[in-house]
């Protein structure tokens, strides 16, 4: 492949005519890392494969993988059986059920790829010895991936698998990672784990301690999502702290040539394990129906007396009494009621 100087800044890049075979499955991974090396983070490969014939179970396992790729197609030559989804009942259950994790954690997906637009050039898939540089037995580690700093994915590779082994890099020292489906934290010092992973199930998923996410609720299509409401996930780490943030703009525009232009960037602060900041800069304002309906905090040692809510500048905060507590998970809720135009006015959430 031919690559030109900053050509990833703006155009995506796929893994090339893969074949429809487990390794070349397995593959897609470490390509992701090098196009990332390369400066093009928008990567994807042929999921199901190109050419070959693919068959039902590595159709849906590859389309459980390729969810998680910045880029995201299933694509083959027409020489070969079908492989859209809904040739298999499993595979379409599958692929809808991918699709609407992917939609959700779009917010999170578009900030990284516009950080690295705009600020930074680093990966959107990265390698666990990219995230943690200084552990050498990560180094080779390649059936695995973070999404940003904050994911982690563990995917299934092999044929007539039911589980997987994920590593967990710095869990025994002072990480803490969540479980993305029931929100409990990873209770168990060993770095290396077996995890359920059935097929046409959930991918094992986990949030790292220390970060927040924005998500949106999914739609039909992205410009359906885009209107949908705003939540949060902040995993607090050790010290009870998260930070994340979040770019907005309207999709469409291109930035001026000195990178200006009508976006914004939302920062996220969770301090001492209750108090959450978001403060925002930038003249892009969503509109005022798009709202912030929840917050949960991973990470909560015990269940707060009361949560307000307070906008900057205002002296009194509102109560919010819609919310709830168990392990050690608290779930804010009903903030639409307050939160007209997400993101629009700075405010702060404590508990």
């Amino acid at each position: 492949m031919i690559f030109i100087t900053c050509s990833g800044q703006y155009a995506a890049h796929w893994g090339g005519d893969n074949e429809s075979v487990w390794s070349y499955l397995r593959f897609s991974i470490s390509q992701s890392f090098s196009f990332g090396l390369f400066g093009i983070p928008f990567f994807g490969a042929d999921v199901c494969g190109f050419n070959k014939n693919t068959t039902e179970e590595m159709c849906s396992r590859w389309t459980q993988l390729g969810s998680f790729f910045p880029f995201y197609r299933n694509h083959n030559t027409k020489t070969t059986i079908a492989q859209e989804p809904y040739v298999w009942d499993s595979v379409a259950e599958t692929s809808k059920n991918s699709i609407e994790l992917r939609y959700t954690l779009l917010p999170y997906y578009y900030t990284l790829l516009a950080h690295s637009h705009l600020f930074d050039g680093l990966p959107v898939m990265r390698a666990s010895s990219w995230v943690f540089p200084y552990d050498e037995s990560l180094f080779g580690l390649d059936s695995q991936f973070f999404i940003g700093d904050a994911l982690l994915v563990v995917p299934a590779l092999l044929s007539g698998v039911s589980n997987v082994s994920g590593t967990f890099p710095g869990l025994d020292k002072d990480e803490i990672y969540y479980n993305w489906y029931d929100k409990k934290v990873f209770n168990n010092t060993n770095v290396v784990q077996t995890l359920d992973a059935p097929l046409n199930g959930d991918v094992p998923l986990f949030v790292r301690g220390g970060f927040v996410l924005p998500l949106q609720d999914p739609g039909y299509t992205i410009s359906k999502s885009r209107v949908n409401p705003f939540r949060l996930v902040a995993a607090l780490d050790a010290d009870g702290n998260a930070s994340g943030d979040l770019f907005l703009d309207d999709g469409e525009s291109p930035l001026d040539s000195n990178y200006e232009g009508n976006y914004r960037n939302v920062e996220f602060q969770v301090v001492d394990g209750g108090l959450l900041t978001v403060g925002a800069s930038g003249n892009y304002k969503v509109g005022d129906d798009v709202v912030l309906e929840s917050v949960t905090v991973l990470g909560v040692t015990k269940k707060p007396d009361n949560v307000v809510f307070t906008y900057a500048g205002d002296k009194t905060g509102n109560r919010i009494t819609s919310f709830d507590y168990h392990n050690t998970t608290l779930v804010i809720s009903g903030l639409g009621n307050y939160t007209d135009g997400a993101f629009n006015r700075n405010f702060t959430l404590s508990w």
